[in-house]
């Protein structure tokens, strides 16, 4: 990751990321507008005001069992 991928995405912040690609007083901001229900973190991260959630990812039996392949291997 370079040096600008781990700053905050808000523009001309130059603090590193905390949460979601923002630093942690622009993640406070978002966060208390989220809290107050005046937007979701998925319209902020449509409109590409913050970074998606990252997803949990699936260990290989994870995805063995929630697959309908009937492959037995």
């Amino acid at each position: 990751m370079s040096n600008s991928d781990s700053q905050c995405i808000y523009p001309s912040c130059s603090i590193n990321r905390y949460s979601r690609g923002l630093c942690k007083p622009h993640y406070m901001v978002a966060f208390h507008l989220v809290e107050t229900k005046e937007i979701t973190w998925e319209e902020l991260a449509e409109n590409k005001r913050c970074l998606p959630k990252r997803g949990e990812k699936m260990t290989g039996a994870q995805e063995w069992f929630l697959s309908d392949n009937s492959n037995h291997q």
